[in-house]
């Protein structure tokens, strides 16, 4: 058993009671009124022990739950506000069995990726206007099942592509929240993949709703060309849908 000093185990009392997940020197500073010298001594002390972690420089977790926690739990509390979001959305609503090698986080700030559990965090960067259709599964925020869609389908690269979005898609989405989300998003390149992926899985509800929206061409894939054009969605249809 670790020798824990008296100071360490009040220090993690004191991130226990609070509910805290990541926390910093500063907080700790405050909790406890203590000097910056003696407050950087200890932490250090502390993850040379294994009581606690360091995630990046300046934010620490208690190493107890640094094991017990999920990954998916975590990571939106390296920064707020955030959600859990694209491919690691998509698997963890069931919507895929395949598992991304890397965490996707939605958030309004830019952050540097970085490594937690052996797994990388990729911070992917929205608008403010984008960020919206969360919630609290649980103890983790993550995209919606109709948000996760539409943020899949504007950053496709980090979603397993365009085959991948279409197999992912579900009978059972809330159509007439995805018709609201899309005229919230205000990207017609979004709404043209999603109306048709939606035709070729036979699901034709607000079919003209959302083709209103539709205001200039796009691709299916952004990075082939412009061919095989689908005139209704004004999208070019540049590779076969697997």
């Amino acid at each position: 058993m670790k020798n824990i000093s008296k100071r360490e185990y009040q220090i993690m009392e004191e991130i226990r009671s609070r509910g805290l997940t990541i926390f910093t020197p500063l907080q700790i500073r405050r909790f406890l009124h203590l000097s910056d010298h003696h407050t950087n001594r200890l932490l250090a002390r502390m993850v040379d022990k294994d009581l606690i972690r360091r995630v990046e420089n300046g934010k620490y977790i208690l190493s107890r739950e640094a094991d017990e926690k999920d990954v998916y739990e975590l990571v939106t509390n390296l920064i707020s506000p955030s959600y859990l979001s694209l491919w690691s959305a998509l698997h963890f609503h069931g919507m895929t069995e395949q598992v991304p090698s890397r965490v996707y986080v939605s958030t309004t700030r830019r952050k540097a990726h970085l490594m937690l559990q052996g797994r990388e965090i990729v911070f992917v960067t929205i608008a403010n206007q984008h960020f919206f259709g969360y919630e609290r599964v649980g103890t983790v925020v993550v995209s919606d099942r109709e948000k996760t869609l539409l943020d899949c389908l504007r950053h496709m690269d980090k979603a397993g592509g365009p085959s991948h979005i279409f197999g992912s898609i579900p009978d059972d989405l809330d159509l007439d929240r995805l018709l609201e989300y899309c005229r919230s998003m205000g990207t017609s390149s979004v709404v043209s993949r999603l109306g048709y992926m939606l035709d070729l899985k036979g699901i034709v509800h607000r079919r003209d709703d959302l083709r209103s929206l539709v205001t200039s061409y796009s691709k299916l894939d952004p990075h082939r060309g412009t061919t095989n054009l689908d005139r209704y969605w004004k999208l070019y249809r540049n590779r076969v849908m697997e």
